[in-house]
């Protein structure tokens, strides 16, 4: 009887978490779509960034070949030598990162390809790691976790969700036909961003039918922790001109206002 009812609970805890991030994943979708929108330009960095959700590597961006690890331990995972590095794209904050970052995870959903995406600071809660790591724990095993794994969801330790995740990753990369792009926008705006163990939970390399994307600007704990390990890396570059006053047209306009064509150089 204690079993039986051991197990109800189990699966109302799931029904309960599966509904919280239903939600969470329902305005951060919302919020996608709108920041798709303020997109201006970047017609050549989304189409590599197309490219690598595709193939999971791009000839057009940068190769990073990692540094001394000291956080993100290539021991603390099972790595195959089919996995494959992640693409970061590192840009200043207010060029367009986000902007970018959504377009990409609205076409790549219109796609009809199979996407986990989190958008830090989109939702009051998109900032909290374990919220992060539970999402994308049941978009990875969503039928499959054992007793043990579901108690230990009911976690909020890291550690236990690292562990968790580190399972999850093996059962993946096992499944022959699955296939999954995931994309995380605003890694430096964790709320454990400046801590020493930052970014420890991010495995070295994903699973071969896993294309993972991330985007930070250059906060210099954050960009450490990423280039511990090889990396296909894109810079955002700065706007053009014309895109500029784009940008400002469009501001304005939010006011009613005109940029006169005469003013557009200054």
């Amino acid at each position: 009887t204690i079993f039986v009812h051991c197990k109800i609970l189990n699966c109302i805890f799931l029904v309960i978490l599966n509904c919280c991030f239903c939600l969470e994943s329902d305005l951060q979708w919302l919020f996608a779509l709108d920041k798709a929108k303020d997109l201006i330009g970047r017609e050549s960095e989304l189409e590599i960034l197309k490219e690598f959700v595709k193939n999971g590597e791009s000839s057009k961006m940068e190769k990073t070949d990692g540094a001394n690890s000291s956080v993100r331990l290539r021991e603390d995972w099972e790595l195959e030598a089919s996995d494959k590095a992640i693409c970061v794209l590192e840009g200043p904050s207010g060029w367009g990162k986000t902007s970018l970052i959504c377009k990409l995870i609205v076409d790549t959903v219109k796609s009809k390809a199979n996407v986990f995406f989190h958008i830090v600071s989109s939702t009051p809660s998109s900032n909290r790691l374990e919220s992060l790591l539970k999402q994308l724990l049941l978009v990875l095993v969503p039928e499959e976790a054992s007793d043990k794994e579901n108690n230990a969801m009911e976690s909020d330790s890291i550690e236990e969700l690292k562990k968790l995740l580190k399972v999850a990753l093996v059962k993946y990369r096992d499944k022959a036909e699955a296939k999954l792009v995931i994309i995380i926008d605003g890694l430096n705006e964790l709320e454990n961003h400046d801590t020493y163990s930052h970014l420890s939970w991010l495995p070295p390399l994903f699973p071969h039918n896993i294309h993972c994307i991330v985007s930070t600007n250059p906060h210099l704990p954050t960009t450490a922790r990423l280039y511990e390990h090889p990396t296909f890396k894109m810079t955002l570059q700065p706007m053009t001109p014309a895109d500029l006053t784009t940008v400002a047209v469009r501001y304005l306009q939010t006011f009613t206002k005109k940029l006169e064509q005469v003013n557009w150089k200054v």
